[in-house]
């Protein structure tokens, strides 16, 4: 699902993916990952799969709802505000969450973010879709637009690097999904179209 608002210049893309191995029982399901982006600024992603399965050791493990919220390309200031913001509004509601930096990712990637519950939390979904909006216009009003900006770095990782990565992860899960489809999600996620 594409959205964009004219008035205020910015593109939502929403996509939902199921994973799943059927003999095993073995699934991860991506409800409604989200990119939202206003042209000049860093985009901000979320990735909310619900899972039973452990994605380090492929091993089955107990049903479990995960959000990472990531802001690639954004400088030091817009981090501060974005995650600043997040995390008080998760402290709020009681959400605990772990900032978390991964070796596999590029300087310009920054930290992830990651809240997670047991079970099927779709109001934690819910929340920090909310939470992350609400952070993002902080961002947009507290700091400058960089024209032209160059979305480049980020798209061309995502559709090499983190699909080929990933493509590995659900592989090692007993989950078979193509590098090449893993390559279209992230290529329609982060297109500027």
């Amino acid at each position: 699902m594409w959205d964009e608002n004219e008035t205020l210049g910015i593109t939502v893309k929403e996509l939902y993916k199921n994973t799943q191995n059927k003999v095993t029982g073995i699934f991860v399901h991506l409800v409604g990952g989200m990119s939202v982006v206003k042209s000049g600024y860093p985009r901000y992603s979320l990735d909310p799969p619900i899972l039973n399965v452990n994605s380090t050791t492929g091993e089955r493990d107990d049903l479990k709802t995960r959000m990472y919220i990531t802001l690639p390309q954004a400088d030091a200031s817009q981090r501060k505000i974005f995650f600043g913001n997040l995390s008080e509004l998760a402290k709020g509601t009681g959400i605990s969450y772990a900032s978390r930096h991964m070796d596999t990712t590029p300087v310009f990637w920054g930290d992830s973010w990651i809240a997670e519950s047991k079970g099927v939390n779709l109001d934690l979904f819910r929340k920090l879709r909310d939470y992350a909006w609400s952070s993002y216009q902080r961002v947009l009003n507290e700091t400058k637009a960089v024209i032209p900006f160059d979305y480049r770095p980020l798209q061309e990782h995502m559709a090499f690097d983190v699909a080929k990565r990933e493509h590995l992860m659900f592989k090692k899960m007993g989950l078979s999904v193509p590098v090449e489809a893993q390559a279209a999600f992230f290529i329609a996620m982060v297109s500027m179209d």
